[in-house]
């Protein structure tokens, strides 16, 4: 089943107006944004989370997800910096009774291509074979090269998935400076519990990836669901657009996950309340019993 919340500054800039706005919508839960201009989280004194935490449960909402955003190169960039992240989110989020963290990892390196597959060899007189050329060398070493970029990456997240284990938390990623089989394949490469995937529907549409695929691809480890609407423009650009309205297949997306069985959060990616509202009302006409 499928819980919805929305990220709370998107519903009103105090966090108690938020709060409310989120309960009045029928929300179940909010995300966190670890920081904020009127808030960050890892600053927060005992008292304040205790607070944070009373309202919320006064409120019946449950803290989907503390959010974090590696801003400027991400993991590629500095890497202390993006653990000191993580580690001050994981702990925020574990402070607040939250189970997961939500984390945009920034731009990755290209994926790995698949080496094309060789032509069937041509019969001469129907005796002589000629042989199907090589991989050239160059290009064996550039797939060898792509392939190791994601080495330290995979180190870094099993690195961060360690702390995630103290702190009893999962990390979901997502990657919108990137496409998804990157992501992909750096998950794979890292192949660590409690690090798993985040899907925003946005990015699939961009990279023009059918929602089952990446459903099928995340499998277990599918954390969390960020859902947005868009159209697609010239230059590979993609336009928000209200749900329901845009390019995303959503019937397929719940009816795969429905077939899975999943239960977790979805974020309601919209800047505004009344944006929020609308895409609350269309998303439950598609779930199902």
């Amino acid at each position: 089943m499928v819980h919805y919340s929305a990220s709370l500054f998107h519903l009103a800039p105090d966090p108690r107006e938020a709060i409310e706005a989120a309960a009045s919508l029928g929300l179940d839960g909010v995300g966190l944004p670890l920081f904020t201009p009127v808030l960050a989280l890892e600053q927060l004194s005992d008292s304040g989370v205790r607070e944070l935490r009373h309202l919320l449960s006064s409120r019946r909402l449950a803290l989907d997800a503390v959010e974090l955003i590696l801003a400027g190169q991400g993991l590629v960039g500095d890497e202390q910096l993006a653990v000191d992240r993580v580690e001050a989110a994981l702990r925020a989020a574990a402070r607040l009774g939250g189970q997961v963290l939500s984390v945009d990892l920034g731009p990755l390196p290209p994926p790995v291509l698949a080496a094309p597959a060789p032509l069937p060899a041509p019969l001469l007189g129907g005796l002589l074979i000629i042989p199907t050329p090589p991989v050239p060398p160059a290009q064996q070493r550039q797939a060898a090269g792509d392939a190791a970029a994601f080495i330290p990456l995979a180190q870094l997240l099993r690195g961060m998935a360690a702390r995630a284990d103290v702190y009893g938390v999962k990390i979901a990623c997502r990657a919108t400076l990137a496409c998804f089989e990157s992501l992909r394949q750096l998950l794979a490469a890292t192949d660590a519990p409690l690090i798993g995937f985040e899907v925003d529907t946005l990015s699939l549409l961009q990279d023009d990836l059918e929602s089952d695929r990446a459903l099928s691809a995340a499998g277990e480890a599918l954390y969390h669901l960020r859902l947005s609407d868009g159209q697609r423009g010239q230059g590979g650009r993609v336009r928000p657009q209200p749900a329901g309205q845009g390019q995303i297949n959503w019937r397929q997306l719940y009816q795969s996950l429905e077939q899975a069985g999943w239960s977790g959060f979805a974020l309601i990616d919209a800047p505004q309340p009344r944006h929020i509202a609308a895409a609350l009302g269309f998303f439950k006409t598609l779930q199902w019993r």
